[in-house]
């Protein structure tokens, strides 16, 4: 089974900005009281201010203006921080809190830049810092702001926010309500696509209330979407247990058994379906579909027309109707009037378009055989098949001018259709 990272639900440079502010914020906040302006500032005095940059602290503005006012400031790196917390969850009101916060910090240190107009030194001094934060907000925002960071914040995280609420209160005993929750993580854990995950928190709801029919549900397809077939079949037979009226269960199961070869298992699924709901025309028609594939064309001949009943405009059962009966019950004329209708619904319909053409020829209607076969050709030009087919209804109506343009189309793709087309052609 694949392994799941457990921190697929936000990228490494989410993570790496939040703790960047964090850290950054949190060692200003404790050496702020230091004074860092003086003449001979040591080395690790500057970095630290360097610091305070890089973590959108409006140090200047505090300096020049609250210098004696702890209550701003402190409120001022705390906010930074939360929010930066917020950043590493996701929460997407603190990612807006910081984009302001980046803003109100520039506007500030614009207004103090330009405040000294007239003295050069401090003009190009502060006019250095607006441009450092400018470049360094501007990152941060652009950043948090990309489509890729943007649809992360858009995923439905309540989950994750479940999961530090439950891990440790709730121990191993679940209650009903505490299953709720826990289908609620995994649901949360699925749009992530952290399955692993998801199938854990699923399996703890189970715990909570081993008689909800939904849950072993989504656990079963959820075991089926990680190749884990065995354990798949199993919840679903297990949520029939609990509830054998669940049409998803049998259907889901009747399509599982299809894609392993097992029709006669898929036809008795798709068939209780049928006895569940029996309006819903999809069961009948993978049912025909089981019944043909096991060789018993009559019910599936029955089994679509019940379809047909449901869903009148469904032209696969149409073409599947026409072909069961002009293949393995030679009635030719019921089969045009199905491969017909099918097309008349679906006129891109290929295999239909085809099929039509040769009931045509069967029933020695060769003006509408050319028309079929015209259509075939509209959506595959270079089918052999029917360009022979189509070459030799030409033939039939002694059109031999239009069945040699046919013959000689054959002789560079398939010489042995050509020849073969040529003696009704000399007939």
């Amino acid at each position: 089974m694949k392994k799941i990272d457990k921190n697929a639900g936000r990228s490494l440079g989410v993570t790496i900005l939040g703790w960047i502010v964090i850290s950054s914020s949190l060692v200003l906040y404790l050496v702020y009281y230091f004074d860092l302006h003086n003449s001979f500032s040591p080395l690790w005095q500057r970095i630290i201010s360097f610091v305070s940059m890089t973590a959108v602290f409006p140090y200047d503005f505090f300096n020049r203006c609250f210098e004696t006012q702890w209550l701003p400031q402190t409120v001022w790196a705390m906010m930074i921080v939360f929010c930066a917390f917020g950043i590493l969850l996701l929460n997407k009101f603190a990612r807006s809190v910081f984009i302001i916060l980046n803003i109100l910090h520039l506007v500030v240190l614009g207004y103090l830049t330009f405040s000294f107009l007239g003295e050069m030194n401090k003009f190009l001094e502060y006019f250095f810092k607006l441009y450092f934060n400018a470049v360094a907000s501007g990152t941060y925002m652009a950043f948090l702001t990309l489509p890729e960071i943007r649809q992360q914040f858009r995923v439905e995280l309540e989950g994750l926010r479940l999961e530090i609420l439950l891990k440790k209160p709730l121990g191993k005993k679940i209650s009903p309500t505490d299953a709720d929750k826990y289908a609620s993580l995994s649901v949360a854990y699925e749009r992530l696509e952290r399955y692993n995950e998801a199938i854990d928190a699923l399996k703890k709801a189970i715990q909570g209330n081993p008689n909800n029919a939904h849950f072993f549900f989504r656990l079963g397809m959820m075991y089926f979407n990680q190749q884990e077939k065995d354990q798949a079949v199993e919840a679903l037979k297990r949520a029939i247990e609990i509830d054998p009226l669940y049409y998803e269960v049998y259907y889901n199961l009747g399509i599982f058994y299809v894609k392993e070869g097992c029709h006669l298992e898929a036809s008795q699924m798709f068939l209780k379906a049928t006895h569940v709901k029996p309006g819903e025309a999809q069961a009948y028609r993978e049912l025909a579909d089981s019944c043909f594939s096991m060789g018993d064309y009559k019910e599936a001949l029955e089994y679509f027309d019940k379809v047909i009943s449901l869903s009148k405009g469904d032209a696969y059962s149409h073409y599947r109707k026409g072909c069961i009966l002009g293949e393995y019950f030679d009635k030719n004329e019921e089969a045009f009037e199905s491969l017909r209708t099918a097309v008349r619904i679906q006129k891109d319909f290929f295999d239909a378009q085809f099929q039509l053409g040769k009931a045509c020829l069967h029933l020695k209607r060769y003006k509408d055989s050319i028309r079929a076969f015209k259509e075939v050709l509209l959506l595959e030009k270079d089918n052999i098949q029917a360009h022979f087919y189509l070459g030799f209804s030409y033939a039939m109506l002694k059109d031999f001018p239009s069945a040699f343009r046919q013959c000689q189309y054959l002789k560079k793709y398939d010489p042995d259709l050509a020849d073969n087309l040529s003696l009704f052609i000399s007939c």
